[in-house]
């Protein structure tokens, strides 16, 4: 059986700020995910427990022991980049626009933006 291992006081503090911090589902998920591991609650019962295979949770737990929070945390992924870039005001312009002139307007704007 794998656990996770959150040995240190400092550890745990840290698991605790992280929990009380934690503003998305999947991550607040993840780290309780941790915690209940570190108490030893084994895995098949954290897979029914929060609907999720084992291996998903087994995962979380091996990247917390390889890493720490770092690795729990997953990173922004690099999307794609956006056909072109308007500042805030040139797109609330945009929408202000007459829908009969919005064509003049765009394309007016797209000679000044790079695409």
């Amino acid at each position: 059986m794998i656990f996770a291992k959150v040995e240190t006081e400092e550890a745990k503090k840290e698991l605790q700020e992280a929990l009380k911090s934690a503003k998305k589902s999947y991550l607040y998920r993840r780290l309780l995910i941790i915690q209940l591991s570190s108490e030893w609650k084994n895995i098949p019962e954290l897979a029914s427990l929060f609907l999720l295979t084992e291996a998903t949770v087994r995962q979380y737990i091996q990247d917390y022991n390889d890493g720490g929070l770092v690795k729990i945390i997953p990173k922004k992924k690099p999307g794609r980049k956006p056909k072109f870039s308007l500042t805030k005001d040139q797109w609330e312009e945009i929408l202000h626009q007459s829908p009969c002139l919005f064509e003049k307007y765009v394309c007016a704007l797209y000679s000044s933006v790079r695409i």
